[in-house]
């Protein structure tokens, strides 16, 4: 037990203290019974007998600060050992809220770290977010610019091809009436200057023709499919490439599916307008496609278009009989989107149109063709 100064008091002594601090004891003494054992009747002649214990019950209260109260030194070390300071329990009684609103204030506390936290990642975000969207805008135009660019490199090079082709309005020739066994047929005649196209690239082996279309342009074929399908027919490294043949057809036309590729490119041009056979009206206002060569002018009449996958029958080059050929020309004509009274007759060559679709990786529009007729120019 911690002694207090008034453990070695005589208790006959006499403790004078001021009021203030005596109702400061008479609030925080423990109940008369658990204090000190009052002294017995035969000790009413000490000098206890003179002075009555404090009250317990705040009877200081109209007492003057400037007064001393006479207390004796057992109710003095009771005092001393029950009550707090009295700045102490002053402080206390400011300081300590009370315990529901300690729960409260910490409740309050916990629930304002989570929202503080995303207030943070927000504002986070938020200066991420912009240089992000302004990188991306950056890039997006600077993309746009460069393919734009691209587009009009590639166009010019066959607008600089287009020059040695001249356009002029014809009937089939004489010596073309005089084969009957060939079906008659209006055709544009293209006076073309093979030599000078040549030049730039022998592996030019024709001209590709689709009235009322962008479809104008030469044709290639490489040493394999990859040769020209990122570089136009001068050999510079353009995203349109060429209009070519499979390396596997035959550069003469003279295979029973000869396949030309092109790509489908945003602007229209190369194949980019093929897909528009999907539409019937589209197919009935432009049934045939012309290819030229140096000597011969080929007539195709369209009978099928549809979307097919790059392992589809549709890339078959040639048939082991009458009768697979048969089966093919049925398929084609039954996987159609439009709708041809043509049908193709077993011994027709074909030609296959082929572009990419923007789908999947894999997906392919074709547009098949069957041979009307070979008239010499």
């Amino acid at each position: 037990m911690t002694s207090t100064p008034h453990d070695n008091i005589d208790d006959d002594d006499k403790i004078f203290m001021p009021p203030r601090y005596a109702r400061q004891f008479a609030k925080a003494a423990p109940p008369a019974d658990a204090a000190d054992a009052p002294p017995p009747a035969d000790a009413a002649d000490g000098a206890d007998a003179a002075v009555a214990p404090p009250p317990l019950d705040g009877g200081y209260a109209d007492a003057d600060d400037d007064d001393k109260i006479v207390m004796p030194p057992r109710y003095a070390r009771q005092f001393a050992k029950a009550a707090p300071p009295a700045d102490a329990a002053a402080a206390d009684a400011v300081a300590a809220p009370p315990a529901d609103a300690v729960v409260a204030d910490a409740a309050a506390t916990n629930a304002a770290k989570p929202a503080a936290a995303q207030r943070k990642r927000r504002q986070l975000l938020s200066r991420l977010m912009l240089p992000i969207c302004v990188a991306v805008f950056i890039f997006a135009g600077v993309n746009l610019i460069l393919t734009l660019r691209e587009y009009a490199a590639g166009e010019a090079v066959y607008e600089a091809a287009r020059e040695n082709v001249q356009v002029i309005e014809t009937e089939p020739s004489a010596e073309s009436e005089q084969q009957p066994e060939q079906p008659e047929h209006d055709y544009p005649q293209l006076l073309i200057d093979f030599d000078s196209l040549r030049a730039v690239n022998t592996d030019v082996v024709g001209w590709l023709y689709i009235e009322d279309t962008q479809i104008n342009y030469p044709l290639l074929i490489g040493e394999d499919n990859d040769q020209y399908l990122h570089h136009t027919y001068d050999m510079t490294y353009n995203s349109s490439g060429s209009i070519f043949m499979d390396y596997r057809c035959s550069a003469t036309l003279e295979g029973q599916n000869d396949v030309i590729y092109g790509h489908n490119m945003k602007n229209g041009s190369m194949f980019g307008e093929l897909g528009r056979y999907a539409s019937q009206d589209y197919a009935d206002a432009h049934p045939y496609f012309y290819i030229y060569t140096p000597d011969t002018v080929y007539v195709y009449q369209i009978f099928s278009a549809f979307v097919t996958t790059t392992s589809g029958k549709v890339y078959t080059f040639a048939f082991a009989d009458d009768e697979q050929q048969r089966q093919f020309i049925e398929l084609m004509k039954n996987a159609s989107q439009i709708v041809s009274e043509f049908t193709p007759a077993v011994g027709d060559h074909i030609v296959t149109l082929s572009t990419c679709t923007t789908r999947t990786v894999d997906e392919r529009f074709v547009v098949l063709g069957a041979r009307l007729g070979a008239y010499p120019l």
